[in-house]
């Protein structure tokens, strides 16, 4: 599948490569592990509204806390994009990893 560059305005990301279609995949990996059960909980909200409650059925504190990845399908560009924006803070503070179409999306310095 082909790919183009993705620049999200009003964010610190970098501009990252993203499959050229509708569905994405995002994957999320938790490096803050001191307030784990919080953190998870946001990030079930984003979650949930992105991709609707199947796309956090394995998403545990369990599994959280050994920093395994959790991927997610979304099934629109519009709900990756605001998937995005809303998971902002969390990478920037870099309580969270995130990997989006298969590339480690960065953050840009200031």
């Amino acid at each position: 599948m082909r790919s183009k560059k993705l620049r999200i305005h009003g964010t610190r990301y970098c501009p990252m490569t993203v499959w050229n279609g509708e569905y994405h995949c995002v994957r999320i990996r938790f490096r803050n592990k001191q307030q784990i059960g919080r953190d998870r909980g946001t990030v079930h909200t984003i979650v949930s509204r992105a991709a609707n409650y199947r796309g956090t059925r394995r998403l545990t504190i369990d599994r959280a806390s050994r920093g395994k990845w959790h991927a997610v399908d979304i099934g629109r560009r519009a709900l990756a994009r605001r998937f995005m924006v809303e998971m902002e803070l969390l990478a920037v503070l870099r309580i969270v990893e995130i990997e989006l179409d298969g590339h480690v999306v960065e953050i840009a310095e200031e």
